[in-house]
């Protein structure tokens, strides 16, 4: 066995597992440096060859073999097993057969999101008009673009381009609403005449006009530009409510209506999806290795829907930060997965243990990717946006640090071999007594 240390990302956090072919056996608490993380690596080596530092505990129906340091503090926590039984052979074999040595290789590993650097114009000035008066939106390389024109189709207005048409909708409903505020409009002079910009509550720039000759152009190009935008409000508004595009629910979205009494009806690891025939919502529960339900999802109105918020889970699932730990008001730990514009998509059960729910959620981002070709995503595709980096080091400890004694002896029984070899010295005089000098 060896040793990790995985640092998270975009965060000072460190966290060590004991790895057997792959398999995480333990894994510690969160440590805010390599060189923390990396001793209390080495105070596990020590205080593991001690079965007086292990426990045995229990959250929910799992059970888990915790290790803690001299001083009682806890150092690591195993992986769930469906009964004490298990937990306890692994407390057993621990000391015996893994921390009775005093070497052990450790890999540094870290991981970063890949960026993508989309290059383009902020305005697109080249545009180039149709005659349609009021709003043309488009998309350009992959950016989407509006601009607004007059009742004689010249362009007066460029939108500030954005990545999302979601978010160029936001721009022009915001234009729309505050469009008569005259304090989100600045004048602004240049080598070749004047124009003006229209900014967002934050002050930013999200639009600016064409280039006029004098500034009595731009006061009236504001004033077509104030008493025309209205007229679209119905256009980008939903069924003529005044509320923000980004803000619109969706028909078949989730709602928040968690069934946390639904137990796993499969008991398989892994993904399961059901209907609930009382209030014909559609549901999906992700399960541990034991069968049993941990990660819930909401109601949705359609198994479409709900097929597309497991897909959703599969792709952030694998991410660290798109994992939210929560604790309730009695002190009980649950962890949220949200999307990447942090909408909740799932929740977990909750935990007597953060230990045992940062150990599941660890185990869930690197096995939930095993079912995306089941739910027709690419695994490399989403797995390339995560970059790896790793670094092999040796741990040893001296003689004298490793904190062994005496291990619980078991007790003989009738079948115990008796131990009926004489002394050495008793061989003196037999025949081939000399082989062995």
């Amino acid at each position: 066995m060896n040793f990790e240390i995985r640092k998270s990302t975009g965060k000072e956090e460190y966290q060590f597992f004991l790895v057997d072919n792959n398999e995480r056996i333990l894994t510690s608490n969160t440590y805010d440096s390599r060189d923390a993380c990396t001793e209390a690596i080495r105070n596990l080596i020590s205080a593991g060859a001690n079965l007086a530092n292990y426990d045995v505990v229990q959250d929910g129906n799992d059970f888990f073999t915790t290790i803690r340091d001299t001083d009682g503090n806890p150092l690591a926590l195993s992986k769930a097993y469906a009964s004490a039984t298990g937990a306890e052979n692994l407390r057993q074999m621990l000391p015996r057969e893994v921390f009775d040595d005093r070497e052990f290789e450790v890999t540094f590993i870290s991981t970063k999101r890949r960026t993508r650097t989309v290059e383009y114009d902020v305005y697109d000035l080249s545009y180039k008009s149709k005659g349609k008066k009021g709003f043309d939106t488009y998309k350009k390389s992959g950016v989407f673009y509006y601009v607004f024109n007059n009742e004689n189709g010249d362009t007066i207005l460029y939108g500030r381009a954005q990545k999302t048409g979601r978010k160029r909708k936001d721009d022009i409903w915001y234009l729309i609403t505050k469009a008569s505020k005259d304090g989100n409009y600045e004048t602004v002079s240049t080598d070749g005449g004047f124009y003006y910009i229209f900014k967002d509550r934050k002050g930013k720039e999200i639009a600016r006009s064409v280039i006029f000759a004098n500034e009595g152009l731009v006061s009236s190009s504001i004033s077509t530009l104030k008493s025309s935008v209205t007229a679209y409000k119905s256009e980008f508004s939903t069924a003529g409510k005044e509320t923000s595009p980004s803000k619109r629910k969706k028909k078949s979205g989730p709602n928040d209506d968690y069934d946390f009494s639904r137990k796993s009806s499969s008991g398989k690891y892994g993904f399961e999806a059901f209907k609930n025939e009382s209030n014909k919502g559609h549901y999906f529960h992700y399960n541990d290795d034991n069968g049993d339900a941990i990660l819930f999802s909401q109601n949705y109105s359609t198994a479409k829907s709900r097929d597309n918020g497991i897909r959703s889970v599969i792709k952030n699932g694998v991410i660290e930060s798109r994992y939210a730990k929560k604790t309730t008001s009695d002190g009980l730990h649950y962890f949220m997965i949200r999307a990447g514009n942090n909408q909740e998509i799932a929740r977990s059960r909750n935990f007597v243990s953060l230990a045992a729910m940062e150990t599941f959620m660890l185990s869930m981002r690197g096995k939930v990717i095993g079912f995306a070709e089941a739910y027709g995503l690419d695994e490399k595709i989403i797995l390339s946006s995560i970059v790896t980096e790793k670094e092999t080091f040796t741990i040893e400890l001296p003689e004298d640090q490793i904190l062994a004694v005496p291990i619980e002896e078991e007790k003989a029984t009738s079948n115990a071999r008796q131990d009926d070899y004489l002394r050495c010295e008793a061989y003196k005089g037999h025949p081939r007594s000399e082989e062995f000098e």
